[in-house]
Protein backbone atom coordinates (compact mmCIF):
# COMPACT_ATOMS: atom_id res chain seq x y z
CA UNK A 1 0.00 0.00 0.00
CA UNK A 2 2.70 2.16 1.17
CA UNK A 3 4.52 1.67 -2.52
CA UNK A 4 1.21 2.26 -4.15
CA UNK A 5 1.10 5.62 -2.64
CA UNK A 6 4.47 6.60 -3.77
CA UNK A 7 4.04 5.81 -6.88
CA UNK A 8 0.99 7.98 -7.24
CA UNK A 9 2.53 10.84 -5.13
CA UNK A 10 5.23 10.98 -7.00
CA UNK A 11 2.87 10.29 -10.90
CA UNK A 12 0.73 13.73 -9.29
CA UNK A 13 3.89 15.65 -8.83
CA UNK A 14 5.28 14.96 -12.28
CA UNK A 15 2.15 15.88 -14.61
CA UNK A 16 1.92 19.07 -11.91
CA UNK A 17 5.38 19.41 -13.37
CA UNK A 18 4.47 19.16 -16.90
CA UNK A 19 1.27 20.95 -16.52
CA UNK A 20 0.46 23.86 -19.14
CA UNK A 21 -0.02 26.12 -16.32
CA UNK A 22 3.93 26.17 -15.19
CA UNK A 23 6.19 29.03 -16.45
CA UNK A 24 9.15 30.57 -15.27
CA UNK A 25 8.55 32.92 -12.14
CA UNK A 26 11.38 34.66 -13.83
CA UNK A 27 14.39 34.35 -15.75
CA UNK A 28 17.96 33.92 -14.63
CA UNK A 29 21.56 33.67 -15.33
CA UNK A 30 23.34 30.27 -15.80
CA UNK A 31 27.32 29.77 -15.59
CA UNK A 32 28.34 27.72 -18.62
CA UNK A 33 29.07 24.55 -16.59
CA UNK A 34 25.41 25.04 -15.04
CA UNK A 35 24.66 24.69 -18.65
CA UNK A 36 26.56 22.29 -19.59
CA UNK A 37 25.28 20.01 -17.15
CA UNK A 38 21.56 20.66 -17.66
CA UNK A 39 22.51 20.09 -21.62
CA UNK A 40 23.91 17.19 -20.96
CA UNK A 41 21.18 15.73 -18.18
CA UNK A 42 19.08 16.29 -21.19
CA UNK A 43 20.79 14.01 -23.75
CA UNK A 44 22.09 11.00 -21.04
CA UNK A 45 20.12 7.79 -21.83
CA UNK A 46 18.59 6.43 -19.22
CA UNK A 47 18.27 9.20 -16.88
CA UNK A 48 15.45 9.63 -15.00
CA UNK A 49 12.46 11.41 -16.24
CA UNK A 50 11.99 14.04 -13.63
CA UNK A 51 15.73 15.11 -13.97
CA UNK A 52 15.51 16.00 -17.41
CA UNK A 53 12.15 17.64 -17.42
CA UNK A 54 14.01 19.83 -13.62
CA UNK A 55 17.35 20.30 -16.58
CA UNK A 56 15.03 21.58 -19.15
CA UNK A 57 13.23 23.62 -17.11
CA UNK A 58 16.58 25.20 -15.78
CA UNK A 59 17.75 26.10 -18.77
CA UNK A 60 14.45 27.49 -20.67
CA UNK A 61 14.25 30.09 -17.68
CA UNK A 62 17.27 30.95 -18.97
CA UNK A 63 18.01 34.57 -19.45
CA UNK A 64 19.78 34.04 -22.61
CA UNK A 65 17.32 34.03 -25.51
CA UNK A 66 19.38 32.19 -27.73
CA UNK A 67 19.88 29.17 -24.70
CA UNK A 68 16.09 29.29 -24.53
CA UNK A 69 15.71 28.41 -28.27
CA UNK A 70 18.70 26.21 -27.47
CA UNK A 71 17.09 24.64 -24.96
CA UNK A 72 14.03 23.73 -26.99
CA UNK A 73 15.37 22.47 -30.16
CA UNK A 74 18.34 20.38 -28.47
CA UNK A 75 15.43 18.97 -25.88
CA UNK A 76 13.35 17.69 -28.95
CA UNK A 77 16.42 16.13 -30.81
CA UNK A 78 17.68 14.30 -27.90
CA UNK A 79 14.23 13.08 -26.04
CA UNK A 80 11.67 10.51 -27.30
CA UNK A 81 9.41 10.95 -23.80
CA UNK A 82 6.19 12.03 -24.80
CA UNK A 83 5.48 14.05 -21.74
CA UNK A 84 8.98 15.91 -22.56
CA UNK A 85 8.40 16.50 -25.65
CA UNK A 86 4.83 17.78 -25.02
CA UNK A 87 6.36 20.45 -22.64
CA UNK A 88 8.62 21.31 -24.96
CA UNK A 89 6.57 21.86 -27.93
CA UNK A 90 4.62 23.99 -25.38
CA UNK A 91 7.67 26.27 -24.44
CA UNK A 92 8.07 26.53 -28.81
CA UNK A 93 5.04 27.69 -29.33
CA UNK A 94 4.78 30.33 -26.86
CA UNK A 95 8.35 31.20 -28.32
CA UNK A 96 6.98 32.25 -31.77
CA UNK A 97 6.53 35.80 -32.91
CA UNK A 98 4.37 33.99 -36.50
CA UNK A 99 3.61 30.92 -37.55
CA UNK A 100 3.90 29.89 -41.55
CA UNK A 101 1.75 27.22 -42.84
CA UNK A 102 3.23 25.60 -45.61
CA UNK A 103 0.51 23.98 -47.83
CA UNK A 104 0.65 21.11 -49.98
CA UNK A 105 -1.28 21.47 -53.71
CA UNK A 106 -3.57 17.98 -54.26
CA UNK A 107 -5.29 17.86 -57.44
CA UNK A 108 -8.10 16.48 -55.15
CA UNK A 109 -8.71 19.77 -54.19
CA UNK A 110 -11.83 21.92 -55.05
CA UNK A 111 -11.91 24.98 -57.46
CA UNK A 112 -12.53 27.42 -54.46
CA UNK A 113 -9.66 25.78 -52.66
CA UNK A 114 -7.30 25.88 -55.34
CA UNK A 115 -8.33 29.51 -55.37
CA UNK A 116 -7.63 29.99 -52.21
CA UNK A 117 -3.85 27.67 -52.46
CA UNK A 118 -3.36 30.08 -55.00
CA UNK A 119 -3.81 33.21 -53.37
CA UNK A 120 -1.73 32.66 -50.49
CA UNK A 121 1.23 31.49 -52.99
CA UNK A 122 0.67 28.26 -50.53
CA UNK A 123 1.50 29.82 -47.23
CA UNK A 124 -0.69 31.12 -44.80
CA UNK A 125 0.97 33.23 -42.12
CA UNK A 126 -0.08 33.72 -38.92
CA UNK A 127 1.05 37.10 -36.42
CA UNK A 128 0.97 36.17 -32.45
CA UNK A 129 -1.00 38.53 -30.52
CA UNK A 130 -1.85 37.56 -26.70
CA UNK A 131 -0.74 34.16 -25.50
CA UNK A 132 -2.23 32.32 -22.05
CA UNK A 133 -0.08 29.91 -21.10
CA UNK A 134 -2.54 28.13 -18.33
CA UNK A 135 -5.00 27.42 -21.13
CA UNK A 136 -1.99 26.40 -23.92
CA UNK A 137 -3.74 29.38 -26.11
CA UNK A 138 -1.96 31.44 -28.07
CA UNK A 139 -3.95 34.41 -29.61
CA UNK A 140 -4.13 35.46 -33.64
CA UNK A 141 -3.45 38.86 -33.71
CA UNK A 142 -6.13 41.33 -33.10
CA UNK A 143 -8.71 38.59 -32.29
CA UNK A 144 -8.64 39.09 -28.47
CA UNK A 145 -6.44 40.48 -25.45
CA UNK A 146 -8.26 39.05 -22.36
CA UNK A 147 -8.67 35.83 -22.51
CA UNK A 148 -8.27 32.76 -25.50
CA UNK A 149 -10.29 33.50 -28.57
CA UNK A 150 -12.53 31.03 -30.14
CA UNK A 151 -12.41 32.87 -33.43
CA UNK A 152 -8.71 33.03 -34.00
CA UNK A 153 -6.19 31.30 -32.09
CA UNK A 154 -3.93 28.18 -31.65
CA UNK A 155 -4.30 25.71 -28.88
CA UNK A 156 -1.25 23.42 -27.67
CA UNK A 157 -2.44 19.59 -25.61
CA UNK A 158 -0.07 17.27 -25.66
CA UNK A 159 1.93 16.61 -29.04
CA UNK A 160 -1.18 18.45 -30.65
CA UNK A 161 -1.78 21.82 -32.32
CA UNK A 162 -5.40 23.02 -33.13
CA UNK A 163 -5.78 26.43 -35.30
CA UNK A 164 -9.25 27.88 -35.10
CA UNK A 165 -9.29 30.67 -37.71
CA UNK A 166 -13.03 32.32 -38.56
CA UNK A 167 -14.11 29.85 -41.75
CA UNK A 168 -10.99 28.03 -41.51
CA UNK A 169 -9.30 25.28 -39.14
CA UNK A 170 -6.29 23.31 -38.85
CA UNK A 171 -5.04 19.91 -36.54
CA UNK A 172 -1.32 19.26 -36.35
CA UNK A 173 0.48 16.32 -34.82
CA UNK A 174 3.78 16.87 -33.41
CA UNK A 175 6.11 14.70 -35.81
CA UNK A 176 9.71 12.69 -34.89
CA UNK A 177 11.57 15.24 -37.28
CA UNK A 178 9.93 17.79 -34.61
CA UNK A 179 8.25 19.38 -37.19
CA UNK A 180 3.76 20.02 -37.06
CA UNK A 181 2.32 17.96 -39.56
CA UNK A 182 -1.90 17.76 -40.16
CA UNK A 183 -4.32 19.79 -42.36
CA UNK A 184 -5.81 23.22 -42.86
CA UNK A 185 -9.07 23.05 -43.95
CA UNK A 186 -12.15 25.71 -44.62
CA UNK A 187 -15.35 24.16 -42.89
CA UNK A 188 -17.93 26.06 -44.83
CA UNK A 189 -18.98 25.09 -48.87
CA UNK A 190 -17.52 21.95 -48.95
CA UNK A 191 -13.73 22.47 -48.20
CA UNK A 192 -11.48 20.15 -48.46
CA UNK A 193 -8.66 18.75 -45.82
CA UNK A 194 -5.05 20.66 -47.41
CA UNK A 195 -2.20 19.08 -46.49
CA UNK A 196 -0.35 21.17 -44.31
CA UNK A 197 3.28 21.34 -41.81
CA UNK A 198 5.14 24.35 -40.03
CA UNK A 199 8.31 24.33 -38.53
CA UNK A 200 8.94 25.10 -35.07
CA UNK A 201 12.51 26.47 -35.53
Amino acid sequence: MKTGFLVFTATVFFISLCAPSSACEEYKGLSKEEMKDYRDKLAEEGADELDKMFSFRELVCSDSPTMRAYAIEYGLKSTKDAVLRSEMLLEAMFQKKRIDINLTKSNNLNANDKYFFESKGGVVTYIIGNKFKSEGCINIQNTGDESCSSYGSFVVSGNKVSLTDGDYIGEFELSKANDLIGFYKRVNNGGEKIVASFSLF
